[in-house]
């Protein structure tokens, strides 16, 4: 399935340096098969008469997706606060992140 697309052991290394990863040489030799077959199968994907197919946004049938918005009433500061492990009462305390 590869039509003929070569990756050699070098792009491999190079993309692997390009993403900070560090491949052994079996890795990098296995990679190069995979990256091989996905290319391959991009180049397949390339030949395929999509003329007749009408350009689009987005690959699900989005209609009605435009809505009013509606004002609700939301959740009172008391209930969403219940269930929460540590509260002062009127907010969420939750650990530090930052010591700054």
């Amino acid at each position: 399935m590869n039509e003929d697309v070569l990756i050699s052991h070098d792009v491999v290394r190079h993309l692997a340096y390009l993403a900070r990863l560090s491949v052994t040489d079996e890795e990098v030799a296995e990679y190069a098969v995979r990256l091989e077959a996905v290319v391959g199968y991009m180049a397949r994907l390339k030949k395929v008469d999509v003329s007749d197919v009408p350009p689009t946004a987005h690959p699900a049938c989005m209609t009605g997706v435009v809505r009013q918005d509606d004002v609700k009433q939301g959740t009172s500061r008391k209930a969403a606060l219940r269930e929460a492990r540590h509260t002062d009462g009127k907010f969420y305390l939750v650990p530090k992140v930052f010591d700054s």
